[in-house]
Parts: structure tokens; sequence; C-alpha cells
């Protein structure tokens, strides 16, 4: 609905420029940035109660996860190209072409974010629920080890329930994260298309087809590590409140009086930035022999 109603909205002469002129995305920015500002001042305001010893802290936890989380998400086409250009720095070091896939990265810097904002939402979702289940696991265990009157095979069976529940989250959401990355596969595509003629040029010049490829698997990982660092950071932060909203009621209840510390599952944690990177440069390799593959005489002569 958004694409078809940005469209209609375009004026005839307006289509005909390349890219909106720099008035155009300026007034964009400004306002995108003021919204997704006061859903972010919104989201804060919301956490308030989520620190206090209140029976209702996991609702109060929900709400401002939903403001917060609307005002990253929106707010990415301004801030991911910034972070986008920063990690192209680290990369200026290996050569010309990683220096090239720095720059094609956030030559259309919508479409780069809404590419890392996939993989950042399912990121999210995914260390959001690893971190939360961990928390409980090491909360509940810890408290079955405190109690003398409770047999050890309750901490086991606590161990083993637990486990199951982060394996089988952590496999429903890998298929977010699966979709995701078709999406880095279909942004390079469009890029190669639309670098045809500039791709040609590169060939004509001497660029060997291995350096093309490896200049699209460089724009693929800064895409995706982008994608999964803010991810992993707005996951925490979800799981964080959440936690803390759980040790809100229960310190209101009167069940604990003390915070539920907030763990990590490393084997996990590192899995999943492992698979994501390596899908990454998996969805590199059909646009980069695409590339590489091309006649520079042929792209060169389309119009």
């Amino acid at each position: 609905w958004l694409p078809t109603l940005r469209a209609t909205r375009v004026p005839p002469l307006a289509a005909l420029a390349v890219v909106p002129t720099a008035a155009v995305r300026r007034k964009a920015s400004v306002a995108r940035g003021v919204v997704c500002g006061i859903l972010v001042l919104i989201g804060v305001l919301l956490t308030v109660p989520v620190f206090n010893a209140n029976p209702y802290g996991l609702l109060w936890a929900v709400l401002a996860c939903f403001f917060l989380a609307l005002g990253l998400f929106f707010a990415a086409p301004l801030y991911l190209p910034a972070c986008l250009r920063l990690l192209g720095l680290a990369a200026t070091p290996f050569g010309p072409t990683a220096r090239l896939a720095a720059r094609n990265a956030v030559r259309n810097p919508r479409r780069s974010a809404a590419t890392a904002t996939a993989l950042m939402l399912a990121i999210s979702l995914i260390v959001c629920l690893q971190v939360g289940v961990a928390s409980g696991r090491g909360f509940v265990l810890d408290f079955v080890a405190s109690r003398t009157d409770l047999d050890s095979e309750v901490g086991e069976l606590f161990q083993q329930v637990f486990d199951s529940l982060l394996l089988s989250a952590t496999l429903l959401m890998a298929v977010a994260v699966v979709i995701a990355l078709v999406g880095v596969a279909n942004t390079l595509s469009l890029s190669v298309i639309e670098r045809g003629r500039e791709t040609a040029l590169l060939r004509a010049l001497g660029v060997q087809k291995g350096q093309l490829r490896s200049m699209l698997l460089t724009e693929a990982l800064l895409i995706a590590v982008v994608g999964v660092a803010v991810g992993m950071l707005a996951g925490t932060l979800f799981a964080w409140l959440g936690v803390e909203a759980i040790a809100s009621m229960l310190r209101a209840e009167g069940t604990v009086d003390s915070y539920i510390p907030l763990r990590f599952d490393a084997l996990y944690t590192i899995g999943l930035v492992l698979a994501a990177v390596a899908a990454a440069a998996l969805a590199s390799v059909l646009p980069g022999r695409k590339a590489a593959n091309s006649a520079p005489t042929a792209a060169l002569a389309e119009t």
C-alpha cells in the first residue's frame, strides 16, 4: 500500500528525475525524524512503570517495546546509511574493490536501509527470545538451587524445558532470517542491473571477474553486518525490558525482592551471527556471477 501511495503522489516532472531533489529528501528526512522521535519518546516514557514494583509491568513493557520498535525501525533510513558508511571505512584498507563495495552499499540508501531493516527485525526478534529465555532459565535454576526442599531433578527438568523452548524459538525465527536474506539477494540483483554499464566499464578497464564477485560479496556482508549488529542491540533492549517487567511483577506480588539478571546464551548468539553472515555471502553468489559474466561490449552498447 505504501509504495502504491508513494507512486501515485509523484508529480510527472519529478518522476522524470533519476533521484529525488535535495529539498524533497531533506523534507522527507525531517518529517521522518520528527515522527520517529515522538514514537521513541513515548516508548521511553512508557518504560517508567516497568522499573517499579508494578503488577502490570509486562503490559507496560509490551507497550513501550511497541513504540520503541516503531520508532527504531521507521527511522532506519536515517541512521543505517551512516552505519554503512562507518563500517565501509573499515573495508578501505582492503583495496579499491572493497572501497567500491562500500560506496555502492549507500548509493541507494532507501533500498539498502529497507534490506538491512528486514534483517534487523528478524535478528532482534530472535535475540529478544534468546536473551529472555536464557535469563528466565538462569533465574529459575538459581531459585531451585536455593531451595533445599526441592529435588535436584526439578532443576534438571526446568533446564530441559528451557533448552527445548530456546531451540524451538530459534529454529522458528530462523525462517524470518532466511526471508530477510532473500532481500539481500534482490537488492544486489537490482544493483547489478542498474550498474550494468558501470560494471562493463570496470571490466573494460581490467577489473577481473573475481574482483566483481568480491565486490558484491563485500556489499552483501556490509548490509548483513549492520543489520545483525543493530538487530542484536534492539533485541537485547527489548529482552531487558521484558525481564525487568517480569521482575517488577514478582516484586509487586512479594515473590522476590530482587532483580532478574540479564543472561546471554553465547552458543546460540554466535551461531546466529555466523549463520546470518554465511547466508549473506551465499546471497551474493548469483548477483556476483551475473555481474562477472556480463559481456563488457554488449553492456556498454545498451542505452
